[in-house]
């Protein structure tokens, strides 16, 4: 039910200190096990975010405690999580030629920030105050509408960038050690470098469709995923965390199973009038912005595998999730047949099950498949 959160949340702690356990048991020493502490204390900050669901809904939380009471130190830290993202992106975009480079990323930057800077201004006026005021006033110009579709076209050309250069970008420093892993699929860093660029654009267009207070809670996934980056995990090591972790990040993020919880405040960013698919996309991207994240995060960790010679880890990654999302639909397809007299099937059930319809095709198909597949295509080819 509405409470399903704390499952994922306690199994996600339990699974991350295990492989923190393991690692220490594995080497005979703590150090290894460091990157795995830092990954746990990340996952207790992202847990502690957002209340979600019905009992506790109301109990203090991170953003009701210290973010809505300290505007200008969110702020901070959104401006310092946009800056690393646009550094990380110019170092993976250094085979570009720079003059285009840091005229692209900068306006996509500027663009990304003035516009949450306005949409928040027009959402919660009272998290713009102080310095945030002036760089607001600063960024004042366009409307909502054209400072979104201006954000998106910058996102759109930057991955354009990172499919047209790639040969240019093959040619940088890292390029050593290519691994020939089957007939047409040649692996090196380089080669990840576009999946790299283009996990950027995502984690840049997920912070956009997600609300002010949110986008410091990417770069604790940021944190949470080079922990498990870190160690050599296996397929289903693999697959398991990344289901914990993109149901837990759905949750943190102040989704529930309710169909109340769904956020529609950014379905019509960049959006003049409805448009069914654009408005459907939008709002997926809203709602489900942290398992996208894990989504292209986990496709680097299978990258970076398959680099060490296991090509096949995609396939048999894309078999456990698909197999555990067509028996996690199938009991919930059970479940509501069963009690389908019982009191709360309008309340309770029945919203599960267009939940776990929206998992299954939405984020499943759409997501880990379609665009999984995808990346994980560019980024061995």
């Amino acid at each position: 039910g509405e409470e399903k959160h704390i499952f994922w949340y306690w199994s996600a702690t339990l699974w991350m200190a295990w492989l923190g356990a393991r690692a220490v048991a594995s080497s005979g020493q703590g150090t290894k096990a460091i990157g795995y502490v830092v990954g746990l204390f990340a996952l207790r900050l992202v847990r502690g975010w957002n209340q979600t669901g019905q009992k506790f809904a109301g109990q203090p939380d991170i953003v009701k405690s210290f973010i809505v009471t300290n505007p200008q130190l969110l702020w901070s830290v959104i401006i310092l999580t946009y800056v690393i993202i646009w550094l990380r992106l110019m170092v993976n975009l250094s085979g570009v030629p720079a003059i285009i480079t840091a005229g692209l990323s900068s306006i996509m930057v500027s663009s990304a920030l003035g516009f949450k800077l306005a949409f928040t201004t027009e959402d919660s006026p009272e998290l713009v105050i102080g310095y945030v005021r002036f760089l607001s006033d600063f960024f004042e110009g366009q409307s909502l509408l054209w400072r979104a579709r201006v954000v998106f076209i910058c996102l759109g050309a930057v991955a354009g960038l990172a499919v047209l250069y790639r040969k240019s970008l093959a040619k940088q420093s890292f390029s050593t050690g290519t691994v020939i892993t089957a007939p047409g699929i040649i692996l090196s860093v380089t080669n990840i470098l576009t999946a790299a660029i283009f996990h950027d654009v995502l984690t840049f267009l997920c912070m956009t469709q997600s609300r002010a207070t949110n986008i410091p809670v990417f770069f604790l996934f940021h944190i949470i995923y080079k922990s498990l980056d870190a160690s050599n995990l296996s397929a289903v090591e693999i697959t398991v965390s990344t289901v914990l972790m993109q149901y837990t990040s759905f949750f943190a993020l102040g989704g529930s199973n309710a169909i109340s919880s769904v956020d529609l405040s950014s379905a019509y960013n960049g959006v003049s009038s409805f448009n069914v698919v654009a408005v459907g996309a939008l709002t997926l991207v809203s709602n489900w912005a942290g398992p996208i994240f894990w989504t292209s995060a986990t496709n680097l960790i299978l990258l970076r595998r398959a680099q060490r010679g296991y090509i096949a880890a995609y396939w048999q990654h894309a078999a456990f999730l698909t197999c555990f999302t067509t028996l996690s639909m199938a009991f919930v397809m059970a479940a509501c047949t069963a009690l389908r007299t019982h009191l709360f099937i309008w309340t309770v059930f029945s919203p599960k099950y267009l939940y776990c319809m929206a998992w299954s095709l939405g984020q499943h198909l759409l997501i880990n498949l379609g665009l999984g597949g995808t990346l994980f295509w560019l980024g061995s080819r």
